[in-house]
This record gives structure tokens, C-alpha cells and sequence, in this order.
């Protein structure tokens, strides 16, 4: 399966995700018809001003190493396991509303605390009893990031 990188039309082949084949249905419209649709990755693109500084500030925030791909000029991606963070150089999109990233952690209030603790830009902690505590971190370009932990 290929999947395209943020911007591009042409193709970046992808591995599988645990080296199998994931189901979702999805509910279209008023209709209600169920649509199979087989997922093997998921990416999640997000546009930054200034790819080096981006790079760094991710890195320190997310606590990664390198990234993992480099596929084009103004691309690096990391692979987090269950998906790929891709930081694409497009000044023009960077920091407007309109992309959603939540990362489900296991201590929403942790890692509020070691965020804050870089000096970083994160919102007080949210909870909605039983079901999920969550936050927001705000990157260089004005971006947000939710931090989400489901209750039991």
C-alpha cells in the first residue's frame, strides 16, 4: 500500500503496521453504509515555518532520536511505532487550525509535568471523570497537540 507524503502526489511506499492488516469502517453521511477500508500505517503531517528549528523542538519534546526518513528536500519523519510524525517545511500552512494530532500516553498529568518542566508551551490538564484526562502543547508555529489519557 502507498500512501502520499504531505504536499507530494508521488507515492511513498509504507510498511504495515505489526506486519498486518487493520479494518475500519466508516459511517458515511445520513446513509449509514459501512465502507471496509484497510489501513496498514497512519501519518500525521505537520506543517512547520522552519524545518531545522522544528526538528530540534520535536525531538526535545518527544524525546526521539534522529529522524528516520529524510524521503525529500523540506521532509523528515520519525517512526513512533504506531504512526509516523512527518514535518513538512510549508511556512505558508504552519500553525493555522485545521490539524488534529492527540497522542494517547499513559499519564496525561506526567507528561504535562515533564513538558512544563522544558518550558514548554502546554494547557492545564483537563479531565472528564471516567473517561479521559488531556492537555494541549502548543510547537514553535503555533500548532497544538493533544495529550490524551482514558480513565477506567
Amino acid at each position: 500500500m502507498a500512501r502520499h507524503c504531505y504536499g507530494c502526489i508521488d507515492p511513498l511506499p509504507r510498511r504495515t503496521v505489526d506486519g498486518g492488516r487493520w479494518e475500519h469502517f466508516l459511517r458515511m453521511g445520513t446513509r449509514n453504509s459501512l465502507l471496509s477500508m484497510n489501513l496498514r500505517a497512519v501519518t500525521v503531517g505537520i506543517p512547520v515555518r522552519d524545518l531545522v528549528a522544528a526538528t530540534q523542538w520535536y525531538r526535545s519534546a518527544l524525546s526521539l532520536g534522529e529522524p528516520d526518513l529524510e524521503p525529500m528536500e523540506g521532509l523528515v519523519e520519525f517512526d513512533l511505532g504506531p504512526f509516523w510524525l512527518q514535518l513538512a517545511l510549508a511556512p505558508e500552512l504552519a500553525g493555522h487550525d485545521g490539524i488534529s494530532v492527540n497522542i494517547s500516553v499513559d499519564s496525561a498529568s506526567t507528561e504535562r509535568d515533564r513538558l512544563a518542566a522544558l518550558g514548554l508551551d502546554v494547557t492545564d490538564v483537563q479531565r472528564v471523570e471516567g473517561v479521559v484526562e488531556f492537555f494541549e502543547l502548543t510547537d514553535l508555529d503555533g500548532n497544538k497537540i493533544g495529550f490524551v489519557t482514558e480513565l477506567d
